[in-house]
């Protein structure tokens, strides 16, 4: 009966050993294509802290929401589907005026990240300007990381201009149809 117990123990810890070692992989594929939103003169190359190029030019990006339910080492690969990517992940919203505010990792071909679980917004993008194309990457890791769709990224100064300019117009028009008596004032 020993033996017997002895075996089912042995058992039970190779079953639970072998269960914390497996890997998961995770793939995200994503397609850049003209009118995407366009990074401010840089690319990201492999680094953790970051690696953030400039004098590029700029290149097109998304950017995605990632959950790592797990935390651990993540290896993450470039998948040359079939065009070279770039991918930085960050611990808030992205500024593509301020690459390296909130920056965790960048990753050009590949690259193994120290990720605690969380939600951290990815920037996808290539590495080549514009970079218009197919693209992926491969998490590797102690468990599953999702993508969603992220918010929208931080308005730059030229869409901040046009959302003030609309705002005045808006104005201009509400006090110009109140003159003439076309809405009771």
């Amino acid at each position: 009966m020993k033996k017997l117990l002895a075996l089912a123990a042995a058992a039970i810890t190779l079953a639970t050993a072998g269960s914390a070692a497996a890997q998961v992989v995770s793939t995200i594929n994503y397609t850049l294509a003209p009118g995407d939103s366009l990074t401010n003169d840089h690319h990201f190359d492999t680094g953790q802290p970051c690696n953030i190029h400039s004098g590029v030019g700029d290149t097109l990006f998304e950017t995605q929401t990632m959950t790592v339910s797990v935390g651990g080492s993540y290896d993450v690969t470039d998948l040359f589907v079939p065009d070279d990517a770039s991918l930085g992940i960050y611990s808030g919203a992205f500024d593509t005026n301020n690459p390296t505010v909130g920056c965790v990792a960048t990753v050009d071909d590949g690259l193994t990240v120290a990720l605690p679980a969380g939600v951290y917004t990815v920037v996808l993008s290539s590495l080549n300007s514009p970079g218009d194309g197919d693209y992926g990457y491969a998490f590797d890791g102690p468990a599953a990381v999702t993508f969603s769709a992220a918010a929208a990224t931080v308005p730059t100064l030229t869409e901040w201009a046009m959302i003030i300019l609309a705002m005045g117009l808006g104005g201009v028009a509400l006090v110009y149809a109140r003159r003439r008596g076309l809405i009771p004032g």
